[in-house]
């Protein structure tokens, strides 16, 4: 009886090492993007704050949207490095709030030398509505987006609402809103 006991408690003890561990290696490993299919299932696998939490993301190559359908990546709280190449073609538009890129940046995210160009204009309230992100609560540093943003309150070529930190970020085109807008 107490040799069962005993390999009773091993065998929970390994399994219960062996469910933590690849949570443990999940958190740092890289994940990598180079085709639009893998900027989909990201955006995609973000619907759940917690998918991102640790995540470490780096953009290796040019991704042009130009007229593929994109939705935004709803919630990040990871770190996601552009590292150089660029995100193009992006098409922001249906009853989407908050919108950009990014729909929201959570306190622990930083995206960092991330270029974009495109438009966000969304639909339905138009509010929170940015280039690269809607909301930001984390980092954006060394950010570029370039085209137009559209929306009615709290709109910015960067981010259309901004409890964060922005460092280095610049936006070029055109910025339209009604109220607390720039």
């Amino acid at each position: 009886m107490m040799k069962r006991r005993s390999l009773s408690l091993l065998l929970t003890a390994a399994l219960l090492l062996a469910l933590a561990l690849p949570c443990a290696y999940a958190q740092e490993e890289t994940l990598h993007i180079s085709t639009v299919q893998e900027l989909k299932d990201f955006a995609a696998n973000c619907t759940l704050v917690e998918y991102s939490q640790g995540l470490q993301v780096k953009l290796d190559a040019d991704i042009d949207l130009e007229g593929r359908p994109f939705s935004p990546i709803p919630s990040f709280s990871g770190s996601f490095d552009g590292g150089g190449p660029t995100i193009s073609g992006l098409s922001v538009t249906g009853s989407l709030s908050p919108a950009g890129l990014f729909g929201t940046l959570q306190p622990t995210a930083v995206v960092k030398n991330l270029k974009v160009s495109g438009v966000v204009a969304p639909d339905g309230d138009g509010m929170t509505v940015g280039g690269i992100a809607g909301e930001n609560y984390g980092t954006l540093a060394n950010c570029g987006f370039t085209g137009e943003v559209v929306g009615k309150t709290d709109v910015g070529g960067i981010a259309g609402a901004n409890y964060g930190a922005l460092r280095g970020c610049a936006a070029s085109g055109s910025i339209t809103g009604s109220n607390r807008t720039g």
